[in-house]
């Protein structure tokens, strides 16, 4: 159940997309609540993620700090404007766009076009960096075909994706039944009845009371609870299996033995980790029309000296009138980190309008690093964007042939072709397989490719090589196996290794809870063989 905790946090906070039904056990002023939501859930339009034309633009106001001064190429892009013009066909999986930047008095512009698993764009896109920056290492730009294209089996999985299209159909009944489990065991006196209006209204002691009263509701029907959460995840990532994500949730209630923390308990727990939750606040008018708003705020504190190290302040009102929506919407984060003396804000805030088939939104984006009194970095842009519901979308992505296109894969060796997809395409991670020995080796979190190297979790490796793992502060990782051993932290490209310093080139970071390392440095420092063939990585261990 541990594993599943956040899951459950971001379900109790996130009020302004709940959307349950048929409960049983549920106050009146809940029942009420569940209506209203359920009517405005039947008057959700998805046309919009689904076939629809549209425009996006974005200007960059503000770009400075010291940072920068590792980055020259990016100290001229203030004042640059980037915008697309796009077309969506999503259960055909195609996507065309018409990009355009405008940089120090000159426009650039080209095309670009996702088609299933491939994307492809005209080689406007190279004059561009090319011209921008000249020393950028990139082939006779005369000689290349005018389209230019990636195509790779990953670039498919955001088709599948169930909040695109109608695909969200999908996950919306499930999210009713789960969240309907997770109020069935909030205290009823959180909802209530205020005006015209129902009003959710939690503070910290009532944050940890539902807290609680899930938690009790988990232990009390476990099978239900597990069956919920398996088919929400499995329909929100196929790959995943339902049994084993069941069982899990299953295993994890189990161990905890019926040990359900107290409110007070839930508490204290939250002041040991330094977590206080101020206050979330939903209101929604009974009938179809009329303003609401939602409100939440968070803070994060040194549990030894009670200073602040962080706060997050979210906020929408919203005023529906027919098919009508406007409404504004302000997210404002504040952090430091004490130990590098460094502090930062985030802020995005603007205005929206919806109808069943037009949206518009006009939003303004802050982000500020400072180190003691130096400006490291700091960003102000505007983002402004329309769509309109167009059933007839027509995507004419081009025919490619040998004589007018490239696939980018031939620019470079195979061994390359991983750091160079990565760099111009940073949030995929291509999933790859272990086995030690000539077995294969399994794990909770799917080891990637990541810039040219591969990352496995680390738990699962060093138990498969028989060795052992202490964690130091959460960050510093401790490798044990006979007489050989490796100390590396969390984020940091330094490692030792039996004594010596080295280097890494991707460091260990966190995903989905698990750390994750390069395995070839961690393997052949264990004296380990690793040979890397295809998409699965062999270890050989003595």
């Amino acid at each position: 159940m541990k594993k599943y905790f956040i899951l459950l946090l971001s379900l109790v906070v996130c009020f302004s997309f709940i959307v349950p039904a048929g409960a049983e056990e549920l106050s009146r002023d809940k029942r009420a609540l569940v209506e209203r939501i359920n009517t405005s859930l039947s008057e959700m339009n998805t046309d919009l993620s689904s076939t629809a034309t549209g425009s996006a633009e974005y200007k960059l106001n503000q770009l400075g700090g010291e940072a920068l001064m590792m980055l020259p190429q990016l100290a001229g892009m203030q004042g640059a404007k980037v915008s697309f013009d796009y077309s969506l066909n999503a259960p055909a999986d195609q996507m065309g766009m018409q990009w355009k930047m405008n940089y120090q008095g000159k426009t650039y512009q080209g095309d670009l076009y996702f088609d299933d698993s491939r994307v492809i764009f005209t080689k406007d896109f190279l004059e561009m960096i090319k011209e921008i920056n000249p020393a950028a290492d990139l082939p006779d730009l005369n000689t290349m075909p005018q389209y230019l294209y990636v195509d790779q089996p990953e670039f498919a999985q955001m088709w599948t994706s169930p909040w695109l299209g109608s695909k969200i159909n999908l996950i919306m009944p499930l999210q009713s039944e789960l969240l309907t489990f997770i109020l069935e065991g909030v205290p009823n006196n959180t909802i209530s009845s205020y005006g015209n209006d129902l009003r959710i209204s939690i503070d910290q002691q009532q944050f940890a009371a539902c807290l609680a009263g899930i938690m009790e509701k988990i232990q009390k029907d476990p099978e239900r609870f597990a069956d919920l959460v398996a088919k929400y995840v499995t329909t929100l990532d196929p790959s995943q299996s339902y049994d084993v994500i069941r069982s899990d949730i299953l295993a994890d209630i189990k161990v905890e033995n019926n040990q359900v923390p107290t409110a007070d308990e839930m508490i204290k727990s939250m002041a040991e980790a330094g977590f206080e939750f101020n206050n979330l606040t939903y209101v929604i008018p009974r009938g179809k029309n009329g303003p609401s708003s939602f409100t939440l705020n968070m803070k994060m504190k040194d549990p030894t000296t009670a200073k602040d190290l962080g706060e997050m302040n979210f906020k929408v009102d919203q005023v529906k009138s027919g098919d009508k929506i406007k409404g504004t919407m302000d997210f404002d984060v504040k952090g430091v980190v004490k130990e590098q003396n460094i502090a930062f804000s985030f802020k995005l805030a603007g205005d929206y309008d919806q109808t069943k088939t037009n949206a518009t939104s006009n939003m303004s984006l802050t982000i500020d690093t400072t180190q003691g009194a130096m400006k490291m970095f700091n960003l102000g842009m505007d983002i402004i964007s329309q769509a309109k519901v167009d059933k007839h979308v027509n995507i004419a992505v081009p025919v490619l042939t040998p004589q007018n296109s490239l696939n980018l894969d031939q620019l470079t060796s195979k061994e390359e072709q991983e750091t160079v997809q990565a760099k111009m395409f940073p949030g995929l991670e291509k999933p790859v397989d272990v086995a030690i020995n000539g077995k294969p080796l399994k794990f909770d979190v799917q080891p990637i490719i990541k810039e040219g190297r591969t990352m496995v979790p680390l738990k699962d490796l060093a138990e498969a090589l028989g060795c052992r793992l202490n964690m130091i502060n959460d960050q510093e990782l401790y490798l044990v196996k006979g007489n050989k051993y490796l100390l590396m932290k969390i984020g940091e490209r330094k490692y030792t290794l039996n004594g010596k310093t080295k280097i890494l080139d991707v460091p260990a970071f966190v995903k989905n809870g698990r750390v994750l390392v390069p395995i070839r440095f961690i393997a052949e420092g264990l004296d380990c063989q690793v040979k890397a063939e295809e998409n699965t990585v062999y270890i050989m261990s003595y």
